[in-house]
């Protein structure tokens, strides 16, 4: 048995440029240094809890997913 677990795999990243209001740049930023993160950091894992939280998307999303008969995809688990 190794004494050391094998590293996971990183999903795949891509760009997303969103035009946002200056006000909300600047708190996202003050909350990225506030936890020692980054930006990017901060605007996935608050989208991936909104996400994961909100029963009435993960509902539909379910819906939608049975409708094509595919897997529902489930936002990655938060870390924090």
């Amino acid at each position: 048995m190794p004494l050391l677990k094998p590293p996971t795999p990183k999903p795949e990243r891509v760009n997303l440029h969103v035009r946002v209001e200056k006000s909300f740049l600047e708190l996202v930023e003050l909350y990225a240094e506030f936890i020692g993160a980054s930006r990017e950091y901060v605007v996935t894992e608050s989208v991936n809890r909104l996400l994961k939280r909100d029963h009435d998307f993960q509902g539909w999303l379910r819906q939608q997913n049975h409708s094509r008969g595919e897997k529902p995809a489930q936002p990655r688990a938060t870390t924090a």
